[in-house]
């Protein structure tokens, strides 16, 4: 079969490939033995092996310089190609949808990449123990400093958004964060006159606050949200922010590792007309002096050494409308302590550390405005609670439920104004259809609710390893049930079946 054309244009009458298989004529019948054995050439033989040899150098020229001039015409066909590619992608910019957008819609964006909820992610992340802290404002590589730096629409959109630049993280490891001060006061400058949510933690080496500090607490009359973490030697630094905080209505205080907890006062936020929010550590809290009286809700992400939950009620019992606390074994109420009535109280969450300690608070409370109410506990105590307050409660979360039984009794109690029910069953059993009979005849009003889901998980408490979800479907549109367990443990089993841990002494 003769070779493939080298020359793929054939209008060009290119005969290089005629050229390259010629094998001369005058050497057909000698070539072939010369090759194949070892016998010297005569003369004749060398004057046309040499002449054929010449002309094939001056082909394998002709061929190099043909390449040449392909893989030229190459480049310049990749050159092209890569300008048009380019001409087309700056095009596509040119009518991209994003250049429609309004000011107003970008600047809703813009905000999407910033943490608006700074303080409250703050306050988790020491309850989660993480050990990263967040990014401080004050990093041009994070936003909004980035976004001032795209284009010149999108600066100029930026700078005229003071809330872009409300949300200050300062975190001081050491006093050389004076290269930032310049920084600092100019994402003061460019949040205007907006309301700021600041983050001031402060490592507890430090015992003098840096001069960057100064410049954060000549904007505290524009602070809405402070969260605050430094060192107790530190705290009388910062006493002159006093009486200048009219507008501050979250304020959250968490230890930097530790602190003492003798004292009188904490701190003083005494002068705070509109402070309705407090959180953080229960036993920082209980030291200072707030406007108790005007508090409305309360969240303790974290809490060290020995609680106080229950005197600290005490303080915010007639106003306080949101409670979220958390309860350990140290949590102990004095016998003979009076029972506490929180007039006001709608919304009480219960986290532990240890199960069954949240019965001794419950024991001790009249909520007669509860509405909702929602512990990782067992259901010890909530039944008692419901029936001494005569509330309407709407929503009930247990988040430890011993047996689809315990459900039952205590569905069985509760007020006709019940509308959601959640619990999270744990057991090294399962159920039958007639634990879900029996739950939705508990109470003759358990078809109006509006949901019940029950979760029903294998193992202990606290055991997520390799578990998988499986909705089931039931009769009741109400209920829904789900089955968390490992892949070989998914099915069904009767309650009756019951382990220690099942049991409802």
């Amino acid at each position: 079969m003769p070779p493939k054309p080298i020359c793929p244009c054939r209008k060009c009458g290119c005969k290089l490939n005629k050229r390259v298989a010629d094998k001369g004529s005058s050497l057909e019948g000698r070539l072939p033995q010369l090759l194949r054995s070892n016998d010297a050439p005569i003369d004749a033989d060398i004057k046309i092996l040499k002449g054929y040899i010449a002309g094939k150098q001056k082909l394998l020229k002709e061929l190099n310089a043909h390449r040449a001039a392909l893989s030229a015409a190459e480049k310049l066909l990749e050159t092209l190609l890569s300008t048009l590619k380019s001409d087309i992608a700056q095009y596509e910019k040119a009518v991209h949808p994003i250049r429609r957008l309004p000011p107003e819609v970008l600047s809703e964006i813009f905000l999407q990449c910033i943490d608006e909820d700074g303080t409250e992610n703050e306050a988790s992340r020491y309850l989660d123990e993480a050990p990263l802290r967040p990014k401080s404002s004050l990093d041009p590589s994070q936003c909004p400093w980035t976004l001032s730096k795209v284009c010149s629409k999108w600066r100029a959109i930026s700078l005229s958004f003071p809330r872009l630049w409300s949300n200050i993280h300062l975190h001081v490891r050491d006093k050389k964060p004076r290269q930032f001060i310049r920084t600092l006061n100019l994402q003061l400058h460019r949040s205007g006159t907006h309301p700021l949510k600041v983050a001031f933690t402060v490592s507890p080496p430090m015992k003098d606050l840096p001069p960057i500090t100064e410049v954060l607490i000549s904007s505290c009359m524009r602070w809405k949200t402070l969260f605050l973490s430094i060192p107790e030697i530190c705290m009388s630094q910062i006493a002159h922010i006093e009486g200048s905080l009219p507008i501050l209505s979250a304020l959250y205080i968490l230890p930097p590792v530790s602190y003492s907890t003798t004292g009188e006062s904490f701190f003083t936020f005494h002068n705070t007309p509109s402070l309705r929010t407090i959180g953080g550590d229960v036993n920082i809290l209980g030291r200072c002096n707030l406007p108790w009286t005007q508090i409305k809700s309360v969240i303790y992400p974290c809490s060290v050494g020995v609680r106080m939950n229950f005197p600290f009620l005490e303080h915010i019992h007639s106003s306080i409308e949101h409670w979220e606390m958390f309860a350990s074994p140290k949590d102990t109420i004095p016998p003979n302590t009076m029972a506490i009535t929180a007039p006001r109280l709608v919304s009480l969450d219960i986290h532990i550390y240890t199960f069954g300690v949240s019965s001794s608070i419950l024991d001790h409370l009249v909520l007669p405005s509860l509405r909702s109410f929602s512990t990782s506990d067992d259901s010890r105590g909530v039944a008692a609670l419901v029936e001494r307050s005569k509330c309407a409660l709407q929503k009930l979360e247990i988040g430890t439920a011993r047996s689809t039984l315990e459900c039952q009794k205590l569905l069985a109690v509760m007020p006709a104004s019940l509308e959601t029910f959640n619990a999270t069953v744990y057991r090294n059993r399962g159920y039958d259809e007639d634990d879900l009979r029996k739950l939705m005849s508990a109470t003759s009003h358990i078809q109006h609710l509006k949901s019940v889901d029950l979760t029903y998980r294998a193992g202990p408490p606290g055991y997520n390893r390799n578990l998988r979800i499986t909705v089931l479907d039931t009769e009741y549109p109400v209920l829904t049930v789900k089955v968390m367990a490992l892949p070989a443990t998914s099915s069904l089993w009767s309650d009756s079946d019951s382990t220690d841990f099942d049991s409802d002494e």
